[in-house]
């Protein structure tokens, strides 16, 4: 599913740039906002993983979860 070509052309930059680039992390209860910067990592675009008619939850979806493991 999707272009593999394009996939594999834009694959590179966007692993080695993504973590360069600083965003805005908007915390939540009034904190202060930081700045951070994300990884990446792309798993193959699979139709069953897409929730089903109904399931409208972003939080169940399996292709867009952003993962924290460390912030300073």
């Amino acid at each position: 599913a999707g272009d593999q070509g394009l996939f594999s052309a834009v694959y590179s930059t966007l692993t080695q740039q993504l973590p360069r680039e600083p965003m805005e992390w908007r915390r939540a209860y009034g904190r202060a906002p930081k700045m951070i910067h994300l990884e990446s990592n792309f798993v193959q675009y699979k139709e069953e993983l897409l929730p089903k008619e109904g399931n409208k939850a972003l939080l169940t979806f399996p292709f867009l979860h952003i993962y924290w493991t460390e912030c300073c």
